[in-house]
């Protein structure tokens, strides 16, 4: 009786950190906190994963593959793994027993995560850049002067700035910080940034 209990909490565990990966992938891909995603999958097991499936993304996440076509995937995936669970139980006789537990735990993920997403539990940290903040790269592009002089991809400064920064220079020549020399040939770099 003992060992069935210390095998039924061991196989719980596994099951959970295995949900737990799954789980956490989830909640990284959808811009939420990973680490939250894992203690809900290692808690909640099957619950968990259902939950975090239906969370919507705090980023811009869309799934590549449309919803109906994920659905009939999924429900296909119900039916092979529902009627196999029914062909080797009635088998073997592995109803109610870790066996069991087992199959359930693993075709649970299998029909909602599919058989691409079954062992990919990594998280890419490469790309790491949260969505709701990437430009696209004519946003970057639009921010970029681009000078064949001295300096290459300066950020484009607005006309405003640039008369703020005249102004500033005439207050410093006032003051006797620059010279009228020094002052002149800085405003005509600065005049010459005017769009």
């Amino acid at each position: 009786m003992e060992i069935d209990l210390i095998l039924g909490w061991t196989i719980y565990i596994l099951m959970g950190i295995f949900i737990g990966f799954h789980t956490r992938k989830i909640y990284h891909r959808t811009g939420r906190d990973s680490g939250n995603g894992f203690l809900i999958g290692l808690v909640l097991q099957q619950l968990g994963l259902l939950i975090s499936l239906c969370l919507t993304p705090k980023n811009k996440y869309k799934s590549p593959i449309p919803f109906i076509k994920r659905f009939l995937y999924g429900f296909g995936r119900f039916l092979i793994w529902s009627i196999s669970r029914g062909i080797i139980n009635e088998i073997y006789g592995f109803q109610y027993t870790w066996v069991d537990y087992l199959m359930i735990g693993f075709g649970f993920v299998w029909v909602l995560r599919g058989s691409r997403n079954f062992f990919n539990i990594r998280i890419d940290y490469s790309n790491n850049i949260n969505q709701t903040t990437q430009k696209e790269p004519h946003q970057i592009l639009d921010n970029v002067n681009f000078k064949k002089s001295n300096i290459d991809y300066l950020p484009k400064e607005s006309n405003k700035e640039i008369m703020d920064q005249i102004d500033k220079l005439s207050q410093l020549k006032y003051k006797g910080v620059l010279s009228t020399e020094e002052f002149n040939e800085k405003k005509k770099e600065l005049l010459k940034k005017i769009k």
